[in-house]
């Protein structure tokens, strides 16, 4: 089919109406990739395309050969990432020769293990906890966990970074220069304050012993954020969430509501996509379309935007930004506009073109016909991925409490 439209011409093809336009860049453009390339590689050719003509395709198509080409030269961190991978594997089954069912570091949580391997402490930001447990028993003494927990409560970012090994390998690899000083939780400024709250959390310490499959006395200490955290815990990150939104004209409690969902405000985030930090940003995928926009060319962020809150920030407003402005514009409804920047956010652009018609300006033309409150249910009813379907969900629920209680 494709030899058959190149050899017809443009008037032609426009009196026949037989021309069509592939959904991706790779279709369109005709790009072999090997089955080994990089995921940055894949992201790029499965890009939505679109042109006008023949004569606009040619121009697109060189030009994303020749994009193409700088986006496989930033394979490296490719490679990186694959290495992290095989020391935290080869990490996860030592673990698990001394753990039962052992957990790592995700998205809404830090784990990290001691260099002996019987204890481990853990920060869940979706639950709001401190955890320690010890597989070590009467060696351990309920007192030895109130310490660890305070330990943890006074972590900085970028410790708690090093100590995760996934992350640590990654920071190795990438030669990451500076990481955040800036805590972990959200402690008072004031050590006295910081003290006196830990007091008041370790009065209601809730301690639980077992003893698990391997035949390990398991002793685990728990305490909730106290009060006070629960508000810090998202506050410390609204004077970068104000900025970078009003940058592009975005609500801060939109962009407050995607880093509630992505990673319930945990600076630490990693999950083994790999996606980083509080927006969770893709280095590979919504990395090189956010870089482009912010440096003038794709490519892979500079190390520390990979680890550092701030910048993490700025780099998933950016995003945010480009799928309003370039990949669903011409939306006129806000609200549906929104409802498919969700969407895309979580799944990507290309599921929300076919649910609503396949090739984007036919997408967003039917989109426009639409109340936002079909756009929504028909994204719910159509979309094939539940996790965004459910983010679609979550998202709007944090946003709608965000409006309901901030002044």
């Amino acid at each position: 089919m494709k030899n058959v439209i190149w050899r017809l011409s443009p008037l032609a093809l426009l009196i026949s109406g037989s021309f069509s336009y592939a959904e991706t860049l790779q279709q369109a453009c005709d790009i072999n990739i090997t089955s080994n390339s990089c995921p940055s590689v894949g992201h790029f050719v499965s890009q939505p395309f679109e042109a006008k003509d023949e004569f606009e395709k040619y121009k697109l198509c060189s030009e994303a050969k020749y994009d193409l080409f700088k986006v496989q030269k930033n394979c490296e961190f490719d490679q990186y990432v694959f290495e992290a991978q095989q020391t935290f594997d080869a990490y996860k089954n030592e673990v698990a020769k001394s753990w039962d069912e052992p957990n790592f570091s995700d998205q809404y949580s830090w784990v990290s293990y001691s260099p002996s391997l019987e204890l481990k402490r853990e920060v869940n930001f979706e639950k709001n906890v401190i955890k320690v447990t010890t597989i070590a028993g009467d060696t351990t003494s309920i007192e030895e966990l109130k310490e660890e927990i305070v330990s943890t409560s006074d972590l900085t970012i970028g410790e708690a970074q090093k100590a995760d090994v996934y992350t640590s390998a990654l920071i190795k690899a990438t030669d990451v220069e500076e990481l955040s000083d800036k805590p972990l939780l959200p402690v008072a400024e004031d050590s006295e304050t910081h003290i006196e709250e830990m007091k008041l959390a370790l009065n209601d310490i809730v301690i639980t012993e077992s003893v698990d499959s391997k035949g390990n006395k398991v002793v685990e200490a728990e305490v909730s954020f106290p009060p006070s955290w629960l508000n810090r815990k998202e506050q410390r990150f609204f004077d970068t969430v104000e900025t970078y939104a009003g940058k592009y004209n975005l609500e801060p409690e939109f962009v407050l509501s995607i880093i509630k969902t992505e990673s319930a405000f945990d600076p630490t985030a990693v999950s083994h996509i790999p996606a980083f930090g509080l927006m969770q940003i893709v280095p590979s995928s919504a990395g090189l379309d956010a870089t482009s926009f912010l440096f003038g060319e794709k490519q892979l962020l500079n190390r520390e935007y990979l680890f550092d809150p701030e910048k993490n920030i700025e780099v998933g407003t950016a995003y945010i930004h480009l799928l309003r402005s370039r990949y669903f514009k011409g939306i006129k409804d806000e609200q549906s506009m929104k409802y498919c920047v969700i969407a895309a956010y979580n799944g990507g652009m290309g599921p929300i073109y076919r649910i609503f018609g396949g090739k984007r300006s036919v997408a967003i033309n039917n989109i426009n016909q639409l109340s936002p409150e079909k756009v929504f249910s028909t994204i719910q009813k159509k979309h094939a991925a539940a996790e965004t379907r459910n983010y679609l969900k979550k998202v709007n629920s944090a946003e709608l409490n965000y409006e309901k209680n901030m002044i």
